[in-house]
């Protein structure tokens, strides 16, 4: 079709048709226009309306098009809940088949979450999207490339593998990023269980930071208790798995620095989760060479992240000491600040738990403050009081060891402690008194005598009126006691002019020479007791015979719970009476009721005359 012509020579060759250019004489080209007929003139102006009317009405269908993939997307947008789970589904289940290839997917997931108006919906998209990230993330972190390494030319897998792990990083950021924005709204405890199980599985992983920022502080929270409870459960499983240290670092950075900036105002179950930390590396290291210190430095950062990757430790125990100092430090403050805090017991646990990890200058300075704390009337109730002892004695177990220090005050407010009611029903409690008696067994040189005797008479006492749980594991003290300081078998084998114990008992000091003098009454009363296994070991520490293994070397904690009824059993469970008894022996008597009212008559008097129920005899 020849060029149209501009307005004006259209208006002066309407009615002549346009040939081709012709070429003059002088070389340039001439435009040549012939009248047109006006048969010719009528079909070239139909054939233009034509033209005219066919492009209007491909207009109008392509309108008509929209319109129907309006009408399609008004559908999607109305279709119901359960669409839009397969939907998500669908998209999950194709990311996982072919990760590199569909990894772009992710933003199509994504867009549920911050798109789709139904919140059932969004909370769906958002935990799925945490599922595959924990399918796709790897255990080691991606190191992006420089731009050295991007203008090299490379093959198409390193290429492909690239692009993968851009993407990833690009959608696990978005996603951590929704997870704390949702942190602020209704759906806390969703947000807090996919940050929870991001932090499981990516604790080496890139952005492991800001997934520790936002846990942290929901430590602290008291309401909702659900995503405190579910956040300290999230930090407690790092504690037991870290193996690098570097997570584990950084969040008791963190925790020891609320605590500090909140002046002590935390939940306990905050610093309960310390108590999970794995420092066997803390301790023990051994010093490297010049020649080994040299090779450390000379590792590039590319060669430390190839052996993390392949499973090697880098300055382990160097980040165990880091975490070691700050709880520490912290145990320290609230000793110091806050000794009558909710968070003195659980400080005592974890001193205990670590003592014998802590250098001399810091363990001095403890021993002091706990100390004064113990010896001070009214300070501490009896379970702070147990744990303070137990702390002391296992501050003087590991590096303690090295120091002269006189613990007679300790022992004797552990034997003060031992005849506490609240003791004697508390199961953990008891275990800890019990653990503290482990650790004077093992200090043989420096025990004393009478004071040792005091213990076990204390002991004694206390198992009669214990539950049967309670006065196995005592029985089990008792025992380890005497074998740790054979000169109080004197309370085996009285003689004449022997005191009894219930004077050595009311006797106020425990290091009395009167003590020595004394009898273990209590051992013919627990011999009957109703439990046999109370009873065999009653007879057993009576006749100085050695305890069973499963006894001997279990622990007061293990044996209550052998021994427990928690489950309404009787353990251990007793054996059925043999099926040729003869019912003659259990018959009533052929006295009949006389005989039962006489005998009930004799008891009455014996009892208003003060017969003794249990008559020990010496032979």
């Amino acid at each position: 079709k020849p060029r149209a012509a501009n307005l004006e020579e259209a208006h002066a060759l309407k009615g002549h048709r346009t040939l081709l250019p012709v070429k003059g004489d002088d070389g340039a080209w001439q435009r040549q226009h012939v009248k047109e007929s006006k048969k010719k003139r009528k079909q070239r102006e139909g054939l233009d309306q034509a033209e005219a009317s066919r492009a209007k009405r491909n207009k109008r269908r392509v309108s008509e098009n929209e319109l129907h993939a309006l009408a399609q997307q008004a559908e999607a947008s109305v279709a119901s809940v359960d669409e839009k789970r397969a939907a998500i589904a669908r998209l999950a289940d194709l990311i996982l088949q072919a990760p590199q290839r569909h990894v772009s997917i992710l933003k199509q997931l994504h867009d549920y979450t911050r798109k789709d108006p139904t919140a059932s919906v969004r909370r769906l998209a958002l935990l799925s999207e945490v599922a595959v990230l924990r399918d796709l993330m790897p255990s080691y972190r991606i190191r992006p490339p420089t731009d050295k390494e991007l203008a090299m030319q490379v093959s198409s897998e390193v290429e492909g593998l690239r692009k993968f792990e851009k993407q990833l990083l690009s959608s696990y950021h978005d996603t951590i990023a929704m997870l704390c924005k949702w942190l602020r709204g209704a759906d806390c405890l969703i947000a807090v269980r996919g940050l929870s199980a991001l932090l499981d599985k990516g604790r080496d992983f890139n952005y492991r930071e800001q997934l520790i920022s936002a846990l942290v502080p929901v430590t602290n929270w008291k309401e909702p208790a659900a995503a405190r409870d579910t956040a300290c459960a999230a930090l407690e499983e790092l504690f037991r798995t870290d193996s690098v240290g570097e997570a584990t670092l950084l969040a008791v950075q963190q925790m020891s620095s609320l605590l500090r900036t909140s002046s002590f105002n935390v939940q306990p179950q905050m610093l309960r989760c310390w108590l999970q930390l794995k420092l066997e590396h803390a301790v023990g290291r051994t010093e490297l060479t010049k020649r080994s210190k040299k090779k450390r430095k000379a590792l590039d950062p590319l060669a430390k992240e190839l052996a993390l990757a392949e499973g090697e430790r880098v300055g382990t125990a160097k980040k165990q000491e880091a975490v070691l100092e700050h709880v520490f430090v912290t145990y320290a403050r609230v000793v110091k600040k806050n000794p009558s805090g909710l968070l003195l017991p659980i400080v005592l646990q974890g001193i205990a738990k670590f003592a014998h990890q802590v250098n001399l200058e810091l363990l001095l300075d403890l021993f002091a403050n706990l100390r004064w704390m113990l010896c001070e009337e009214g300070t501490l109730p009896t379970h702070s009081a147990v744990q303070c002892v137990h702390a002391l004695l296992r501050l003087l177990s590991g590096h303690g060891q090295a120091l002269a220090v006189d613990t007679k005050d300790v022992q004797t407010r552990l034997y003060s402690l031992l005849h506490e009611p609240a003791l004697l029903a508390d199961p953990q409690l008891l275990g800890t008194a019990l653990d503290c008696l482990e650790h004077l067994c093992k200090q043989r040189s420096t025990l004393l005598a009478p004071r040792v005797a005091s213990f076990v008479l204390r002991l004694l006492s206390a198992a009669l009126a214990a539950p049967h749980a309670h006065a196995a594991a005592m029985l089990c003290a008792a025992s380890r006691l005497m074998a740790a300081c054979p000169r109080i078998e004197s309370l085996l084998h009285p003689s004449e002019g022997a005191t009894t114990s219930a004077i050595a008992l009311a006797c106020a000091d425990s290091d009395s020479p009167m003590v020595m003098q004394a009898t273990a009454w209590q051992l013919a009363a627990l011999q009957r007791h109703y439990h046999p296994v109370v009873a065999e070991l009653a007879a057993k520490l009576a006749r100085q015979e050695q305890l069973p293994v499963r006894f001997s070397k279990s622990t007061p904690l293990r044996m209550m719970a052998a021994l427990s009824e928690a489950g309404g059993n009787f353990n251990p469970k007793p054996s059925m009476p043999s099926s040729t008894t003869s019912r003659k022996k259990s018959a009533v008597p052929t006295c009949g009721l006389e005989a039962v009212r006489e005998a009930a008559k004799e008891a009455a008097k014996e009892v208003q005359a003060g017969a003794c129920l249990v008559q020990f005899s010496p032979g």
